[in-house]
């Protein structure tokens, strides 16, 4: 990777949607490279998908919330319940943006948007904890957006 295959990848961040001409006008790129570069750089798997980034006001999921997690290893050795069968549960819920394992104190970090309180409280409360193999949960909620 190179400072043109940088200067395409920005602008393709900023938006997803924009044109190899958009992107050849602004970077000053031939179109014909920024064509073959965002071929090679996608084959390659530099770039794994074109997204779309939400309004979480318009669409009702104004509060965001992160979620420690801690697995019960005892219980889901007894049980015979791998990590993975926790991930693909919790994988489910539509509200969950980011699963992350960790090292540490606590197993996962899990990111989500809810509608309000009552919405997290039902998330946390009857779903997560619900699921075989989470001990304990930990939430943090965040008060406003810096950097996304």
């Amino acid at each position: 990777m190179d400072a043109k295959d940088e200067l395409i990848i920005e602008e393709l961040g900023n938006n997803a949607r924009a044109t190899s001409s958009q992107i050849a006008k602004k970077t000053r790129i031939p179109i014909a490279t920024v064509n073959r570069r965002i071929r090679q750089l996608s084959s390659e798997g530099v770039i794994s998908r074109f997204t779309i980034t939400l309004n979480h006001e318009k669409i009702g999921k104004t509060l965001l919330a992160y979620i420690f997690v801690r697995l019960d290893h005892k219980a889901m050795k007894d049980s015979k319940i791998g990590v993975d069968d926790v991930l693909k549960k919790i994988s489910r819920v539509e509200e969950i943006e980011d699963i992350n394992l960790l090292a540490g104190e606590e197993d996962m970090l899990i990111k989500l948007r809810a509608k309000d309180t009552k919405d997290l409280d039902r998330l946390i409360i009857q779903t997560l904890r619900d699921i075989p193999g989470i001990a304990a949960t930990r939430t943090v909620v965040v008060m406003r957006e810096v950097k996304n």
